[in-house]
């Protein structure tokens, strides 16, 4: 039954990590601004960076038929306390992969900060960030100004300290020139996007006249950002073994606390909704078990066995998040690997006596019973889950895992694997 349960877990884990994230359509409450009258809202869908600046597809009510909208057809589209974009003309040359694009078109921009000084973003085929800068008053007719961070290494007439040269600084510099106290700055600004949404929040807070009020649009979404966390729970595992071993006739069963850190690694190139979860985690298993006749034993023989097993587990795993919700369910599948940190083993062989006493003899090491000990274990891993309400602003999580893995005994003719069930909690230590 445990085997039986675990595979169920796995097929589902896969399940909402593949066919799931397969869905065509992510509607959530948000707008679209007509070419010409008020603002319509209803149900956008949610897309990856990289469909959101092709297409908007909205509906005004979930019943309502899906109308497909590019760049050319609206003045922006958003949703509900998240991003906002905006058309702007996209110039014929692509400055991340140095091709011309003839001639420029007309592309949904995410607005990373608002006002006297506009920042955007969008996703190009290759999943890189690109990044725009435009005035308040800019034309719109005329191609968006690029942040670029150098030069294209094919371009001959360059030089190589010129090739080298951080051309967004540049650009930036010029276009602050009315704030010195920022423009300064600008000098040491790495080409990240909270970086450029720092120094563009600066300067539009700088040309703001005081008491007018001034929209800012932060890129800092936790899900798009490497997670730091902790990791505990309680873990009950069962050791198995099958084959010519008097440890078979064991029921070899140890429920015991396990803890550690993890790292969180968004997808967000491909899907919002896709994750790397990596953990290291810290456990240890103890069993022991007393039975009636091992193998090449009589009926009036015993096995008394003790073992004490700590591992650094290490599990690699997808996970698919649901997208909405306060309380948003997840499922994980992936490999997991363990390397031993102590194996304190004991076997004792005992015989009953005329008086009906069981007398043990010396406990020897498990390897000179039942032969060479693995260092290191192998497994498969699948969990189901949920991300509760933030404390603090930090995510929480609760998730249920499954793990079928290698077993400890190196033998022929001897198999043996472990099936590890546990309950588990993490914390992000990173907001």
């Amino acid at each position: 039954m445990p085997s039986k349960l675990f595979y169920l877990l796995l097929s589902i884990c896969w399940l909402g990590c593949t066919t799931v994230v397969q869905a065509q359509s992510d509607f959530r409450t948000g707008y679209i601004l007509p070419l010409s009258g008020d603002t319509v809202r209803g149900l956008a869908d949610y897309r990856g960076g990289v469909r959101s600046a092709e297409l908007c597809r909205f509906r005004p009510t979930a019943g309502a038929e899906v109308v497909a909208y590019t760049a050319a057809q609206l003045r922006g589209y958003g949703f509900a306390g998240g991003r906002h974009y905006r058309p702007q003309l996209l110039a014929a040359i692509d400055s991340v992969q140095y091709q011309a694009i003839p001639p420029p078109q007309m592309v949904f921009m995410e607005v990373l900060v608002s006002g006297p000084l506009n920042l955007y973003q969008m996703r190009s085929h290759t999943g890189v960030d690109r990044f725009f800068v435009a005035s308040a008053t800019q034309d719109t007719s005329r191609p968006i100004t690029e942040l670029i961070p150098r030069r294209n290494p094919g371009s001959d007439y360059l030089t190589r300290s010129y090739l080298r040269a951080s051309l967004y600084r540049g650009v930036l510099t010029g276009l602050m020139a009315d704030c010195p106290a920022v423009q300064v700055a600008v000098a040491s600004v790495p080409f990240t996007a909270s970086a450029l949404t720092g120094i563009v929040q600066r300067y539009n807070a700088c040309r703001a006249p005081a008491g007018a009020p001034v929209s800012l649009r932060s890129t800092a979404r936790s899900g798009q950002r490497v997670r730091l966390g902790v990791v505990a729970g309680v873990e009950t595992s069962r050791l198995s073994v099958t084959g010519a071993s008097f440890l078979e006739k064991g029921n070899f069963v140890s429920t015991r606390p396990v803890v550690g850190l993890g790292l969180t690694v968004p997808f967000a190139s491909i899907s919002e909704k896709l994750s790397l979860r990596a953990e290291m985690l810290v456990e240890n298993q103890r069993y022991s078990d007393a039975f009636i006749g091992g193998i090449n034993y009589g009926p009036s023989t015993y096995e008394q066995v003790r073992l004490n097993l700590t591992y650094l587990r290490v599990p690699l795993l997808l996970r698919y998040t649901y997208p909405t919700g306060k309380v948003r369910p997840f499922a994980q599948a992936g490999v997991s690997y363990a390397q031993r940190l102590s194996f304190d083993t004991t076997v004792q062989l005992g015989r009953a006596n005329s008086a009906g006493t069981v007398e043990y003899d010396t406990a020897k090491p498990l390897e000179d019973a039942a032969g060479s000990l693995m260092s290191y274990e192998m497994g498969l891993a699948g969990s189901l889950g949920a991300l509760l309400p933030s404390i603090a602003g930090r995510s929480l999580a609760l998730e249920l895992r499954a793990e079928s893995s290698s077993g400890l005994i190196n033998a022929s003719g001897i198999k043996s694997s472990q099936q590890r069930y546990s309950a588990l909690l993490s914390y992000d230590l990173t907001k």
